[in-house]
């Protein structure tokens, strides 16, 4: 069920040529910025980190010294012990710390070769500052951002199975990773782009096996540690592997005690950790939240969860500030499913796109159902990060089931304008901050562009080479929007103008909803804005800091002074910058 590709070696090597460009300048996108700021104290990454810390420096689950050296973080829990007192605890799972723990071990290793050692209990706050930095963005680098660009390269392999078609094969992989909050949490060291990893990879290796005839019980044994990992990353993905474990069941019948293995091989130390940590391998850290309005949450129901909050759910799925195919639109795809022959494709390849597509039912209603279902600081809707990989598949056979039926041209056209109008909502956000306040519900007007017209970018790689301007982030940008060209016309030369222009509209009238505020929101985009400024890094290099430190040239000066801090919100400022101005001759 795939499209007809020219098979003349000629225009099989120039498809291998261009997918490898489209993966050196993804590499760019993977390893170019490092979206750091210290200040915003985020806990849904700290708290894997301290964990990583506790568990390396004092061989222990709990975090009592870790936040005494480096500070308070949201996200623990305050558990009491039997003889009265109480310890702190991370209330996340531990698998994505377990992935980090080897990391800053070798860096802990690496560093004491050059005489540099983690900070004692009595050094200064910048030390330990300092080494929280660095030991952050070592575990971003390793355990997000290595991982989450190498599973886009096995993703284009694996969707060959679905689509010959090499536009529509690589627009989906630049859908996935640029174009959805995956690329946001592949900067971070969260463990929700891993979900999506996590959930494709069980897909994959079930629906391989679905396809032979026999099966060994390591082909059980693997799957099987795949689907348990989507559970254990997060608590919330139960919901993702109750419906993968039931299909792997039916897969692997024979050999079901082999992924029984693989259950209590992968869920040892999450129960280990529970034990250590609350007391009992089978409870969790919720109901003991040091903040207690989330503890209220998490108490009512069944552990928050209270039944469907139909609000919740349209939010979740379309709302323009952080609901999936809001934010996603290359995912609308999804709406011609009734009218995609692919159901009467290979077997294998329907079933396990429609297992896709039901686990992602399973998990949006689920999590709509959830007193916490917002996430709070977020990019995009940050417990749903598995459908990237769940939906890919369907997304994929969709596209090219209407490139078979006579429509190659809008098929291929739709993807590219459709994934570039993803990236454009929350791809280029991802690459400048990784959390927003609930208070957004605009990022591209309220943040992306006055911050892009600020020329405040984040930490680059050329800072590694002295490149310490904004030229390295412009070049970051540039290989996300090659990507997508490349992506577009991948197919060869025919039809590429209408292909091209196809794109642009699609990509323009996609985009359009998202410019605009919804009618009667508070716009908070200033607040924000100038609250993201006092806490940037780096610090310095933006325009208005250049502006202040050219303040003594003269009074025109204070004109461009007056713009900048207005972006900012900082009304008062900019109207004495105004006053100032008025000296500066016409």
């Amino acid at each position: 069920m795939t499209s007809q590709l020219a098979a003349h070696p000629s225009a099989r090597a120039s498809v291998r040529r261009v997918t490898r460009a489209f993966f050196a300048l993804l590499a760019i996108v993977y390893f170019g910025v490092f979206p750091y700021l210290q200040e915003i104290n985020n806990p849904n990454e700290n708290s894997r980190t301290y964990l990583v810390m506790a568990l390396v420096d004092h061989r222990t689950f709990r975090l009592d010294e870790v936040v005494k050296r480096f500070g308070w973080t949201n996200d623990l829990a305050k558990v009491p012990d039997a003889g009265g007192g109480a310890h702190l605890a991370a209330v996340k799972g531990p698998w994505m710390s377990l992935i980090g723990v080897p990391v800053y071990a070798a860096e802990r290793a690496a560093l004491a070769v050059v005489g540099k050692r983690p900070p004692s209990a009595n050094a200064g706050q910048a030390a330990h500052q300092r080494w929280l930095r660095a030991t952050t963005l070592v575990l971003q680098l390793f355990c997000a951002h290595l991982p989450g660009y190498l599973f886009l390269v096995w993703l284009e392999r694996r969707l060959r199975a679905w689509s010959r078609d090499p536009t529509l094969r690589l627009a989906t992989v630049a859908a996935v990773g640029l174009g959805t909050n995956y690329l946001a949490y592949s900067l971070l060291f969260v463990s929700h782009a891993w979900s999506a990893i996590a959930a494709f990879v069980a897909l994959e290796l079930t629906r391989d096996a679905a396809g032979r005839q026999t099966t060994t019980a390591k082909d059980a044994f693997v799957a099987g540690c795949w689907v348990s990992l989507s559970a254990l990353l997060e608590y919330q993905g139960v919901f993702v592997a109750l419906p993968l474990g039931l299909w792997a069941t039916w897969v692997f019948r024979r050999r079901v005690w082999a992924l029984a293995l693989a259950a209590l091989v992968m869920a040892a130390p999450l129960l280990w950790f529970q034990w250590a940590s609350f007391g009992h391998p089978l409870a969790t850290g919720h109901r003991h939240m040091q903040t207690a309005a989330f503890a209220g949450l998490w108490r009512e129901g069944v552990l928050g969860f209270t039944g469907l909050d139909r609000a919740a759910l349209v939010g979740l799925l379309f709302d323009r500030g952080y609901g999936f195919f809001g934010t996603s639109p290359f995912f609308w795809t999804l709406a011609l499913l009734p009218m995609a022959s692919w159901l009467r494709a290979e077997r294998r390849l329907r079933d396990a796109a429609l297992v896709g597509l039901a686990t992602a039912v399973v998990v949006t209603v689920a999590m709509a159902s959830s007193r916490m279902w917002r996430g709070g600081w977020t990019i995009g809707p940050r417990y749903l990060g598995a459908l990237p990989g769940l939906l890919a598949p369907a997304a994929l056979l969709t596209l090219d089931t209407l490139a078979t039926r006579g429509f190659a041209t809008l098929a291929r056209g739709a993807a590219a304008g459709l994934a570039l109008a993803s990236f454009l909502q929350i791809g280029a956000l991802s690459l400048l901050v990784t959390t927003l306040p609930e208070s957004i519900v605009r990022p591209i007007p309220q943040i992306v562009a006055p911050l892009l017209s600020l020329g405040l970018v984040p930490h680059h790689a050329g800072e590694l080479v002295g490149a310490r301007g904004v030229e390295p982030f412009s070049l970051v940008l540039a290989a996300a929007i090659g990507c997508l060209a490349l992506a577009l016309f991948a197919a060869g030369r025919g039809h590429a103008s209408s292909r091209a222009a196809l794109a642009l509209v699609i990509a323009a009238l996609a985009v359009r909803p998202a410019l605009r505020m919804p009618d009667g929101a508070r716009d908070d985009g200033a607040s924000v804005r100038g609250f993201f400024y006092t806490v940037w890094e780096p610090k310095g290099r933006d325009k208005l800091s250049a502006a202040w430190a050219r303040a003594a040239d003269g009074p025109c000066v204070q004109r461009e002074i007056a713009r900048h801090l207005r972006v900012l919100g900082r009304t008062r400022e900019a109207a004495l910058a105004e006053r100032l101005a008025e000296r500066c001759p016409p």
